[in-house]
């Protein structure tokens, strides 16, 4: 036989390459890295024009397809995903046909499954075909007996249903592209940031999310929820814990320690306050966001400004300061809970925590549920009780031919084979146990 044409041996390696389990891990490894991404880098659904206001055309769809702020619409995405389904629809075609002629009883030598091991022994028999079918008959194999020719041929199997595991996993890759593809185009989403005692409405959960209050640890949170005109109730939230709410997930994604600062006059009324940050409004409460940075905000009917410092989780520094002056006026120590004079002012910090909270809806959530079922299914039946497949061949010449495959070591199926070839049975009830093993 001529040897291929270069052509055709490049278009099978590829083939073969591209079909093969390690693209599949790569892509499932490189899916995986992204999601992990995704939860630590802030991902927008848009680009903000202001932003991008220079950039237009091509720069603007290579920003887009780059850019890890927007990692669900980058080519890092994409690729590996296009992988995926690429990897899949390969070994579904190599797979697919080869699995259905093992799953029958009398499969075809010819074709050895490109996951699976394969022993051949050829070897003088000590032992009859008629007592080789006993002994696989012992050990919960089918064997079959087919004529051809002047050759007499043992065909037994056991576990046939795993062979298909291959075939549900990739099945299982594609329902995931899928789900992916569906959660690109029909998946959405909106953050609630909720305060103590204050009320948001969301319509994608088509109702109210009232924060009760958060643990001292900010590790648990109560909230009450009412959906659309029914009663109000109240969930107690972990971070990051998922809730089934009328067709959503909702998840608690951040707990952010907050500063409530309000202040009163001598007669008992509340004096409106001013934050320095341009993203927070005034009222007579407010709320400044914690961290190891200094926070502000101004008394404007006194002129006042406050910087606050924080010292411990219950103790601040709090220096004031004249809004025309650069040093300040008043240095002094405070803890939350404890209020402090300023002129006739009296100022009060209180700790608490504000509650950011996901919205999420998908469509296609069936389909990652059907995801998770193929591909813990396919792989633990194929791996919990993996096919073996035997043929045993009475040559015309008087030799016997053994084949063994499966997705178990080759070491394992030469043992196997070797211990059914033991000419006494007592020997083989003596190594049942070691035979059960290698199974």
């Amino acid at each position: 036989m001529s040897n291929p044409h270069p052509t055709h041996r490049r278009i099978i390696f590829w083939w073969v390459f591209l079909r093969s389990p390690q693209v599949t891990l790569a892509s499932f490894l490189t899916l995986a890295v992204i999601a992990l991404l995704i939860f630590i880098i802030p991902q927008y659904a848009s680009v903000n024009n202001g932003t991008l206001g220079l950039l237009s055309g091509f720069i603007h769809e290579l920003f887009l397809a780059t850019s890890p702020n927007y990692i669900l619409n980058t080519l890092f995405f994409w690729l590996p995903v296009a992988l995926l389904t690429l990897n899949s629809f390969i070994a579904l075609a190599d797979y697919s046909q080869p699995t259905w002629q093992r799953w029958q009883n009398t499969p075809e030598i010819s074709w050895q499954h490109p996951l699976a091991h394969r022993v051949e022994i050829t070897t003088d028999p000590s032992a009859s075909l008629q007592h080789l079918k006993s002994n696989l008959i012992k050990y919960n194999f089918t064997p079959h007996e087919i004529i051809i020719a002047n050759d007499i041929k043992i065909v037994a199997s056991q576990n046939r249903l795993g062979w298909w595991g291959p075939v549900g996993f990739y099945l299982g890759c594609l329902s995931l592209v899928l789900a992916l593809m569906g959660s690109h185009y029909l998946a959405q989403s909106n953050y609630i940031q909720l305060l103590p005692q204050n009320s948001q409405e969301s319509t994608l959960a088509q109702g109210n999310f009232k924060l009760i209050k958060v643990d001292d640890q900010g590790r648990l949170g109560q909230i009450e929820y009412t959906f659309q005109n029914n009663s109000p109730q109240e969930l107690t939230w972990s971070l990051y814990w998922p809730k089934w709410l009328h067709n959503n997930l909702a998840i608690l994604t951040e707990f952010q320690p907050m500063l409530k600062v309000s202040a009163t006059n001598n007669q008992g009324q509340a004096i409106r306050l001013m934050p320095i940050q341009e993203d927070l409004s005034p009222d007579e409460q407010i709320y400044l966001p914690l961290n190891d940075d200094p926070v502000y905000f101004r008394i404007s009917s006194i002129g006042l400004n406050f910087q606050v410092i924080p010292q411990t989780e219950s103790e601040y520094n709090v220096q004031i300061q004249q809004q025309n002056e650069t040093i300040p006026a008043i240095n002094l120590t405070t803890k939350t809970g404890e209020p402090f004079k300023v002129d006739s002012f009296t100022v009060t910090f209180t700790l608490t925590h504000q509650v950011k909270l996901m919205i999420y809806r998908n469509e296609t959530l069936p389909l990652y549920l059907l995801t998770f079922i193929l591909l813990i299914m396919s792989l633990g039946y194929s791996f919990m009780r993996p096919p073996v497949q035997f043929w045993f061949i009475q040559e015309s010449n008087g030799q016997l031919y053994s084949v063994a495959e499966g997705f178990k070591s080759a070491q394992k199926l030469q043992q196997f084979i070797q211990l059914l070839l033991e000419s006494k049975s007592k020997d083989l009830v003596v190594k049942s146990e070691d035979l059960d093993s290698s199974l």
